[in-house]
Parts: C-alpha cells; sequence; structure tokens
C-alpha cells in the first residue's frame, strides 16, 4: 500500500532533504535554490508500507534524491511536470545485499491540453548495504534517477508510431537507457508482432533489466516463436531470471508452451523452478480446456 507522506514545492526541496536527515534548515517555504534549476514544478514523495512482519532496513529517500537530481543532465522534457515518486529499500537474496525499487511518475500539463502521467520504474540491488552508508545511498540516488529517465521516456514515446519503436529496439547498440527500456514495454503494450526477433537478441543481454523486460514484453505479446529461447533462460542459472522466463511461456501458452514447460521440469536441477513449471502446465491445460 503508498501512502502519502510529504509534498515539496520545487524551491522547498533542499530544505526537505535537510529536514529529513535531522539538520536545521529554513521553513519549507523559504526558497533555498534558485528559481527554475529544479526541472519539477512540485515534488511529492510518498512512502510504501511494508507487508506485516518484515523488516526494512532505512531508505535514504531525500537524500537520495538530491543526489538524483543534483547529478545534473536530467532530461524530463520542455513542460516542467510534477513528480510523484515512490521508493522502497528491501532485503535482498543474498547476505547484506539491500535491493532498491522505484516507481516515478511525471504529471504533465501542456498548455491547453489534459494533464497526462507517465510511468518509469527502476530497481538496484545494493551489496553489503544493510548498515546503510554511501553505497545504499548512491544505489537509492540511481534507482530514483533511472526512475525518472523511464517516466519521462514514456512521455517521449507516448505517440511514437509502431516503426519508431521497432527502430529503437533494432538499435545497433542496445544498453538499457530508458528509451531502450520504454520502447521494449511499449512493444509488449502495443503486442507487435515485429519486435519478437529483436526482443528475442535482447534475451542474450548481460543487462538483467534488459532480459527482464524483454521476457515481460514477450510473454505479453504471445509469440509462439520466443518459446525456445524462454525456455533457454528458463534453465540457466541466473538469480531471479527462470522464474520470469517460465511465466512469460505460460503466458504464451499453447501446446508448444506445455511441451517446453515438460522439458524445463524434467532438466532442471532447481525444485522451485520445476514446481513451477508443472503449475503452469496446469495452467495451460486449463486455459485449452476453456
Amino acid at each position: 500500500m503508498i501512502r502519502a507522506t510529504r509534498s515539496c514545492a520545487k524551491a522547498a526541496l533542499l530544505a526537505c532533504v535537510a529536514a529529513a536527515c535531522g539538520r536545521a534548515t529554513e521553513p519549507a517555504s523559504a526558497p533555498t535554490a534558485p528559481p527554475g534549476t529544479l526541472p519539477f514544478k512540485a515534488i511529492r514523495m510518498v512512502s510504501v508500507t511494508p507487508e506485516e512482519g518484515a523488516v526494512e532496513p532505512a531508505c535514504p529517500v531525500d537524500a537520495g534524491l538530491l543526489f538524483a537530481v543534483a547529478a545534473g543532465g536530467l532530461d524530463v522534457g520542455t513542460e516542467r511536470p510534477a513528480l510523484r515518486l515512490a521508493v522502497a529499500c528491501a532485503e535482498g537474496d543474498a547476505a547484506d545485499r539491500v535491493v532498491v525499487r522505484v516507481a516515478a511518475e511525471l504529471e504533465v500539463s501542456p498548455p491547453g491540453e489534459p494533464e497526462a502521467l507517465y510511468e518509469g520504474l527502476a530497481e538496484r540491488a545494493c551489496d553489503r548495504c544493510s548498515e546503510g552508508g554511501w553505497r545504499l545511498l548512491l544505489a537509492v540516488a540511481g534507482a530514483i534517477r533511472a526512475g525518472i529517465e523511464g517516466a519521462a521516456a514514456s512521455a517521449r514515446l507516448a505517440g511514437a508510431p509502431d516503426d519508431e519503436v521497432l527502430r529503437i529496439l533494432r538499435g545497433p547498440d542496445p544498453t538499457a537507457d530508458a528509451v531502450l527500456l520504454t520502447a521494449i514495454d511499449l512493444a509488449g503494450d502495443r503486442r507487435l508482432a515485429g519486435a519478437v526477433a529483436p526482443l528475442v537478441a535482447l534475451l542474450q543481454s548481460r543487462d538483467r533489466d534488459l532480459v527482464l523486460r524483454a521476457m515481460g514484453s514477450l510473454g505479453r505479446i504471445g509469440d509462439t516463436a520466443a518459446i525456445r529461447a524462454l525456455g533457454k533462460v528458463a534453465l540457466s542459472p541466473a538469480p531471479d531470471l527462470p522464474h520470469v522466463a517460465l511465466r512469460a511461456i505460460g503466458d504464451i501458452g499453447g501446446p508448444e508452451a506445455r511441451r517446453v514447460l515438460e522439458m524445463i521440469g524434467n532438466q532442471t536441477t532447481d525444485p522451485v523452478v520445476a514446481r513451477e513449471a508443472a503449475d503452469l502446465i496446469r495452467e495451460v491445460d486449463g486455459g485449452r480446456d476453456e
């Protein structure tokens, strides 16, 4: 559940951050930065309520936001949007690892047009960070910046034709920048058949974000041509990736999906993957009976 905790006008961002860090500062209504130095007309922070019984590491959200913005070069478009930001820090799957997850939402209000909302999601893993410190601060700042850049890319590509989305996916330098990640998501949302081949190619990337986004979009597109490549990922030793690959295969469904899920269940050495494959076989069979 997300709960609003505070709202900071652009001129009071530094005051808001300083207050959160326990330092004396001017009142929030007093200007603490020159007008126009921040790319947002308003910033609203929200907190994420942890699951009952969960113990979450301290998350330096306010200082992380300051670092993310102070780095400069943050392009959010010609219209200065309002920013709504949700950040959560959680224990990772390895000792002393913290996973930072961010959801950023930009509210754009072009003159004479209705306001539009664009979302960007980001995740960063930080090792040796359970006690906080600079490592965690930089991870939070990086995740916040990536989330904002993702939302800005969604705004820029919202009206892009399908050909433009496919051009980005087929680009010669598949780095996980915000525009490419957004194009991957759009290809899945629009179910672009022409995106299957470049998305399958992205499964070979060493960038975890690219692979996760590509698998999600392949599952939404639903083309059986992607099933074999997803099956290879499902048998890989990489943490988390096999589970997402299995889900994508199940989303595609059909006889080929069932056959590959059965093969994965027989070949994997991970009992969790085998169990998930068996569950998805039942799900696929149920879908065929309907």
